[in-house]
C-alpha cells in the first residue's frame, strides 16, 4: 500500500513542511524499495538513501515485525 502524504516534520531541530512523502507497508526483515525520481529525497533516522546513476535506493531501519510502516519523505 502506497498513501500521499503531506506535513511538517522536525530535520535538524527545525521544522520543515513536506510538501510530499510515500507511505509504505514493509513485509521483510529488510525490505529496499527502487524509485527514479528528480525530485530530492530528504534523509531521515527510519531509512538509508544510495543514488546509483538514475536510480534511488531506500533502505528502511526498520524490520518489518517491528513496526512495517515507512514513509519517505521529498522535498
Amino acid at each position: 500500500m502506497i498513501e500521499v502524504k503531506q506535513k511538517q516534520i522536525l530535520i535538524d531541530g527545525k521544522p520543515v513542511l513536506i510538501m510530499c512523502g510515500f507511505s509504505f507497508r514493509l513485509t521483510q526483515p529488510e525490505d529496499v524499495i527502487s524509485l527514479k525520481t528528480n525530485r530530492e529525497i530528504l534523509t531521515h533516522d527510519d531509512y538509508a538513501i544510495v543514488i546509483k546513476g538514475p536510480n534511488t535506493y531506500v533502505y528502511p531501519h526498520k524490520h518489518a515485525e517491528v513496526d512495517d510502516n515507512l514513509t519517505i519523505y521529498f522535498k
